[in-house]
């Protein structure tokens, strides 16, 4: 498991847990905007990152198994925080919020065309940015409350309210198939947590303590 982060000097760092281990912070460098951090997924043997650079553009950097690390490549846009990425049927989904507040995405393997945005709608509120996870979307939405999409084909599904009351950008996570974890900072700055299981969502609990 790799873990990455803004660095005090807006560098991008990473830690991996290897072996029940934590192995030493490594410098993988570049620039991120302030107030934002780093988007990643990884899959067969490839690691992606993705990061609002300091002029609000998306940047991308991959690691290989065979050929470790790329340089930063720039695939435009104008970000407003931080991104989010996820891997769907081979293809990297990368999700963003734009200077408009709405939701905009990009699909690439092995590569993206920096000429493919596509406006996904919704209102994201400020200072927050998107969480991907399989094939859906999360963000607090303008009323603090969780929405949903999803980009399954034919079309995407509309928006869908969760509910809950938000403060930050959500994370998400998919344990096992056909399940799908939400985690939220509530206004008592404890973790909420909502989960996906058997094509139903099952309601906040929480909270639960966070770290000091």
């Amino acid at each position: 498991m790799d873990v990455y982060v803004a660095g005090t000097d807006g560098s991008v760092y990473y830690r991996a847990l290897v072996g029940g281990t934590w192995n030493n912070w490594y410098n993988v460098g570049g620039k991120v905007a302030p107030g934002t951090g780093p988007g990643a997924c990884g899959w067969s043997g490839r690691e992606d990152v993705f990061v609002e650079g300091t002029n609000g553009a998306l940047y991308q950097k991959i690691w290989n198994v065979s050929s470790g690390w790329s340089g930063w490549t720039s695939l435009g846009g104008k970000l407003t925080a931080s991104p989010a990425a996820t891997v769907v049927d081979g293809y990297i989904e990368v999700v963003v919020r734009g200077t408009n507040g709405a939701v905009y995405w990009m699909e690439g393997y092995p590569s993206f065309d920096q000429s493919g945005w596509s406006n996904f709608g919704g209102q994201v509120a400020p200072g927050t940015g998107p969480a991907a996870c399989a094939g859906a979307i999360f963000v607090e939405g303008m009323n603090g409350a969780l929405y949903e999409s999803t980009w399954f084909t034919p079309s995407p599904s509309g928006w869908v309210n969760l509910g809950g009351k938000l403060t930050a950008s959500p994370a998400a996570v998919l344990p096992s198939a056909g399940v799908m974890d939400v985690f939220a900072r509530g206004t008592n700055g404890l973790i909420y947590h909502n989960e996906y299981v058997s094509n139903v969502w099952h309601g906040w609990e929480g909270p639960y303590q966070g770290p000091p």
